[in-house]
């Protein structure tokens, strides 16, 4: 009780002071079959299940984070032009592995849902829509969710070249980025590392989203926001 008291009250300076938003980032393939083999036996059925609902492996790659590695499968279906993702957040605590579906528009935004049982640290952007469904462990079912919901959203499917998908994926960084300093999260200059530094609203804002209570009440908000755009999705399949 008391660690979280001085983590409510010291934490955003301590974000502010030690922190940096990667900006500019370096996606490096690795090969499917070593990546693979250092993954845990849950990671692996999970990746399996997705590549069972008919997903082909385009890549394997790890982001690099300082305070843990976040390992990464992308696949891609290009009937449904729906990519998917297998994720794996390891830091010296734990392990984290959940998966994702997601799929690009013609206006530049892209509709991301997932079973990540953790809210994002990052604050909502007009580029990318998220939702989480965290209690949903089945493949198929998740992909169903995220069939339901894309009725929502009008704009053009857009396509793209499964050879450059770490480039897009880089690009998109940056833009997320890039509207985080408009939203005054981040400072605007990028150091020689390819980061950007947090403004003290920005570190109040993220790390309130990562420790508790603000993770568990930002967690409980945005599942439930999510199961009603589900339902509202629903609803439009039935009028």
């Amino acid at each position: 009780m008391l660690n979280t008291v001085i983590m409510n009250i010291f934490g955003p300076f301590i974000t502010w002071k030690t922190q940096k938003w990667a900006t500019n980032v370096k996606f490096e393939a690795i090969e499917n079959e070593d990546f693979l083999s250092n993954r845990s036996e849950k990671y692996k059925i999970l990746s399996k299940s997705i590549e069972d609902l008919g997903f082909s492996c385009i890549g394997s790659s790890v982001l690099n984070n300082e305070g843990g590695d976040i390992f990464f499968r992308l696949y891609w279906d290009s009937n449904s032009k729906i990519a998917a993702m297998c994720v794996s957040a390891t830091s010296p605590i734990e392990e984290v592995v959940y998966m994702g579906f997601s799929q690009k528009y013609s206006d530049g935004s892209i509709m991301n849902i997932s079973n990540n049982p953790f809210v994002e640290v990052c604050p909502k952007t007009e580029i990318k829509s998220s939702y989480r469904f965290p209690s949903v462990s089945d493949a198929k079912e998740l992909l169903d969710i995220f069939n339901q919901i894309k009725r929502k959203y009008s704009s053009e499917v857009v396509d793209f070249d499964t050879s450059s998908a770490f480039k897009e994926m880089e690009h998109f960084t940056k833009l997320e980025s890039d509207e985080l300093v408009s939203k005054g999260i981040l400072k605007p200059e990028i150091d020689d590392e390819g980061k950007r530094a947090l403004t003290l609203y920005g570190a109040i804002c993220l790390t309130y989203r990562a420790i508790s209570p603000g993770r568990n009440i930002f967690g409980y908000l945005s599942e439930r926001e999510s199961k009603k755009m589900l339902s509202s999705a629903i609803k439009i399949a039935f009028n």
